[in-house]
Parts: C-alpha cells; sequence; structure tokens
C-alpha cells in the first residue's frame, strides 16, 4: 500500500531500522510521520478524483447536448448523431378521417374526356329483338381516371445527303441544334430526373431506378448529375433575382442548420421572404 503511493520501501526499511536502535519512543514517531505522509497522499489523490470525475462529467455532457436540448445552433449537431424530435401536439380527443366543414377532394367528371367508349345494347332483354334502329332514350356516363403506360420514345433523326443536278455539289441536311451525339437523352428524361431528385428529395440511385422501372429509361447517377449542372446553369437568372429580392426586402428570415454532404457536417443556410426563399450550402468551418 505504501508503495504504490509512491514512498520508497528501503527508505522506510532504513528509517525503520534506525528508529528501533533509538527505542520505542522513536518508533511512535516514526509511525506518526508516516501516517501523517500518506493522509497527505491520499487527499491529494481524491482531489484529483475529484477533479478528473468533474471534467468527466463535463464532457460527457457536451456528447450528449445538441441543438435541441442546449444552446448550440442546429449546424454543430454532426451527422447521424440528431435525436428524434418529441411530438409537441396533443390528443384532440376527435376521430381519424375528414371533420365536419372539411372541404374534400371528391372526383369531379370531366367535360372533355381523352376517349370515349359507348357501350350499345344489341338485343332487346325481352324479346331479343334486335335494337340497332332503336333511338337511344338515355345515357348514363362513368368515367375512369387512370394513366396510360408510360414508356420511353425513341426519336431517330437522319441527316441526307444529295447531290445538285446542275453543279454536283452535295449538301447534308442539318440536325436540330440539340441533337449532337449519336444516341443521347431528350430534355424531357432530364426534366423528369432533376424534379425527382431535388424537388422531392429522391436519393441519386432511388432517382435512377424510378426512371428505369417506371418509364423504362435507366439512368446512370452521373448521367442524372450532369443534367442537375445544366439545369442549374440555366437557372443563373432566376437564382440572382432571388437573391435580390431578398437583399431588396425590408424584412428577411435568416437561419442555418448542418446538413450531411459525402459524411462530413456542412453548413445549410437560407434567407427568405413571405414568397423567396434561398437555399446554399457552404463548407463548415474546422
Amino acid at each position: 500500500m505504501v508503495h504504490n503511493v509512491g514512498v520508497n520501501r528501503d527508505e522506510i526499511r532504513t528509517r525503520t531500522l534506525e528508529a528501533c536502535q533509538q527505542g520505542p519512543d522513536a518508533v511512535v514517531e516514526l509511525v506518526l510521520s508516516l501516517v501523517t505522509e500518506l493522509a497527505t497522499t491520499v487527499d491529494g489523490l481524491s482531489a484529483r478524483l475529484v477533479t478528473l470525475e468533474t471534467e468527466n462529467a463535463g464532457l460527457r455532457g457536451k456528447l450528449d447536448t445538441n441543438s435541441r436540448n442546449s444552446g448550440k445552433p442546429p449546424s454543430s449537431d454532426g451527422p447521424g448523431i440528431k435525436p428524434h424530435p418529441k411530438s409537441q401536439r396533443k390528443p384532440s380527443g376527435l376521430k381519424s378521417g375528414g371533420q365536419p366543414g372539411h372541404t374534400g377532394h371528391t372526383l369531379r367528371m370531366s367535360d372533355h374526356p381523352d376517349e370515349v367508349q359507348t357501350h350499345t345494347p344489341t338485343n332487346c332483354r325481352g324479346c331479343g329483338q334486335s335494337l340497332d334502329e332503336a333511338p337511344t332514350m338515355n345515357l348514363e356516363r362513368r368515367q375512369i381516371v387512370d394513366i396510360p403506360p408510360v414508356k420511353a420514345r425513341v426519336i431517330e433523326h437522319q441527316a441526307e445527303t444529295r447531290v445538285c443536278p446542275s453543279c454536283g455539289v452535295e449538301t447534308v441536311g442539318e440536325f436540330p441544334k440539340d441533337v449532337v451525339a449519336p444516341i443521347q437523352y431528350g430534355p424531357a428524361v432530364a426534366t423528369i430526373a432533376v424534379y425527382l431528385n431535388q424537388e422531392q428529395l429522391l436519393p441519386s440511385d432511388r432517382t435512377c431506378k424510378v426512371m428505369s422501372d417506371l418509364f423504362d429509361c435507366p439512368i446512370s447517377e452521373g448521367t442524372l448529375e450532369r443534367a442537375t449542372r445544366d439545369c442549374h446553369r440555366e437557372l443563373a437568372e432566376v437564382e440572382a433575382a432571388i437573391k435580390q429580392g431578398v437583399e431588396d426586402s425590408e424584412i428577411a428570415h435568416f437561419d442555418e442548420t448542418g446538413v450531411n454532404v459525402g459524411g462530413k457536417t456542412n453548413w445549410l443556410h437560407v434567407a427568405s421572404t413571405l414568397s423567396l426563399t434561398f437555399y446554399a450550402v457552404h463548407l463548415r468551418c474546422p
């Protein structure tokens, strides 16, 4: 025990032998001295232990805090550790479903259907007489709203080369300006893919799967990324107008939060007015 608190055993042995030679009183003094030294050492270790426990509790507390249970900004929340927010809603006591006075969304019949199928009776159900020449007395309408099978269409462009009968010069027909490769996707494919990815927030791999499953138009994540960049360039003027509108507004809202980009926490900034919203992602400061 004495050795564990840092006192030299050889030194204690020497002092003990000397005390024994000097008599009982010297031995008592030696014991009291060693007890005092030991108590001082233990007190120091106890104080150090209390300090370390306090520091440990503080560090554990910091690990357990986030923007929802402390004053830390949302941007400090790392990826994957944000707690699930507890619902602040209280039971209303009402039954589930639409409530009295709620505006419904019942389908309404169209006055201009895309297709009309007429079902005409051929023979009288009473006597079996043909009804081909019988007048129509009543017409009951029923409609089905459905989506026809959607499949990608392949449009081939052919540029002919013709020889002038007068001078013999060959002239080649011109392809449309947006047809620049032997095989490429059309603008509608890029539009739908970017919409699903950016507006509906589908991950890239799921967006590509939807394009393949629903439209029989498999695209790669690289193609989706290029389409997104092209769309961003096309919207440069719109982006500038939104920025200017926020800057010119008398009242605007600004906020930021953490967002996971490639496994790293970045800043997601937002600036908005009643009619405009601008988002921007920046690398988080180290």
